[in-house]
């Protein structure tokens, strides 16, 4: 009986442990967002002006659906397990992603991929190419139109 009671209390413990660090990371990931480097990360010095943003990007969806399965279609590597990889490059776990280090992360993939300068470019790249290259194979993906994405900025 004693056994079968501190069997019970471990299996409670195991799955408090690891259903509450599922929790804690779903709850991390926004459902939507707003992308906009020049407001979000002001620290990252040579951004040009920002004229146009993404507005009310499906964070979730791409995190937790759109992304798994499709690791080819990316140009950067990552796994069904972590789908952040795609886009923050660089981020190896959920810490990576909190508070500067969101910003830290471009600022190294922009400069691995020429300057904060041609940010456009590596955005592109990673969303763009992703979107045409899924199309490319028949598949339902996202935009690939600069209307499809962008929003002109209110001023």
């Amino acid at each position: 009986m004693r056994i079968k009671g501190s069997l019970k209390a471990l299996t409670c413990s195991v799955v408090l442990v690891f259903g509450l660090g599922t929790m804690s990371h779903a709850g991390m990931v926004p459902d939507a967002v707003d992308i906009n480097l020049q407001k979000t990360c002001s620290s990252i010095k040579g951004l040009p002006k920002d004229k146009k943003m993404v507005k009310g990007f499906s964070h979730k969806a791409h995190a937790e659906t759109y992304l798994k399965g499709n690791e080819k279609y990316s140009i950067t590597p990552y796994t069904d397990e972590f789908t952040c990889t795609a886009c923050h490059t660089g981020a190896k776990a959920v810490a990576d992603l909190a508070g500067d280090g969101v910003c830290s992360g471009f600022q190294a993939a922009f400069e691995a991929h020429g300057s904060p300068a041609k940010f456009q470019n590596y955005f592109h790249k990673t969303c763009k190419g992703c979107h045409k290259a899924m199309k490319k194979d028949g598949l339902k993906t996202g935009p690939v139109s600069c209307k499809g994405c962008h929003k002109r900025q209110e001023k």
